[in-house]
């Protein structure tokens, strides 16, 4: 049997192998409201992680759209392991994901998500885990329905989501993921998906400026396991790399399901500009 390996799995190991970058450290101390970002750090291309960004969504042979994300994790408590380099952590986040139609004159709110987690994340050395209860609620914005004359139908659901994270070497991050919905207030809905990726980092060039290149992927039993697949290049930008605050400018494609609750069931490859405000 012949071993198939693709040209983007081969250019992941040989950056990997090639470029070596600065090792993640825990700066933060163990205790009370310690960093939530460090434990377990979050996912640069999911697209329901909780961030504040901007978005100019491009659909292939559709019209502009405009996307802002805005959220952030909160720490409450951290505690040290026994272990070299091992933590527990405890964090509240909470976010909302709008989508707008920039082409109308109203620039339409097409639809909005909200999500409420609570994290706790564990970390032994190079390996993290995060088990994440989490809410979700989505809703149709009030100038979509009066366009399209629709009667919105509720879509929210309480699931539980584990996700396992490897620092590989310093410049490559691997990851995998599950998720089992608990409760699906709406029709009923397949409840499990499955999630995997990576995450690639340069090294700061002048001290100043950062290439990164990240890939996700997800299979929704509710779509009938279709793949969903985003790809972001992009560069983040900061005034020392300790610094707590960074900007990312990026460029990313996604196809497959999309991820707003209301429009789930509806497929869309897309092109995106965007710009993330980091705080870490």
């Amino acid at each position: 049997m012949r071993l198939k390996i693709s040209f983007q799995t081969v250019f992941v190991l040989v950056l990997a192998l090639a470029v070596p970058s600065i090792a993640k450290t825990i700066t933060s101390e163990a205790g009370l409201f310690a960093n939530a970002k460090e434990v377990f750090e979050p996912l640069l291309v999911d697209p329901r992680e909780i961030q504040l960004a901007l978005r100019l969504v491009m659909p292939v042979g559709g019209q502009s759209l405009g996307e802002i994300t805005a959220g952030d994790y909160f720490g409450l408590y951290r505690w040290t392991l026994p272990w070299q380099d091992s933590y527990v952590q405890w964090s509240i986040a909470g976010g909302m994901f709008a989508r707008f139609d920039l082409v109308a004159r109203e620039k339409d709110l097409q639809a909005i998500d909200f999500s409420a987690n609570m994290p706790v994340d564990l970390r032994v050395k190079k390996w993290s885990l995060r088990l994440l209860p989490y809410h979700q609620s989505s809703h149709l914005g009030d100038d979509y329905i009066k366009r399209h004359d629709v009667t919105p139908e509720k879509y929210t659901f309480d699931a539980f989501k584990t996700l396992i994270s490897f620092d590989a070497m310093d410049a490559l991050r691997l990851y995998a993921g599950y998720q089992y919905t608990m409760r699906n207030v709406s029709t009923p809905l397949g409840r499990k998906m499955l999630q995997s990726g990576f995450e690639w980092s340069s090294p700061w060039w002048a001290r100043r400026t950062q290439m990164y290149w990240a890939n996700d992927y997800q299979s929704w039993e509710r779509i009938g396991w279709n793949p969903i697949f985003n790809s972001q290049l992009g560069f983040r930008f900061a005034k020392t790399p300790e610094a707590s605050r960074r900007l990312a400018l990026y460029a990313e494609y996604g196809t497959g399901g999309m991820s707003f609750g209301q429009f789930y069931q509806q497929k869309e490859s897309h092109w995106v500009l965007g710009l993330r405000f980091e705080h870490i």
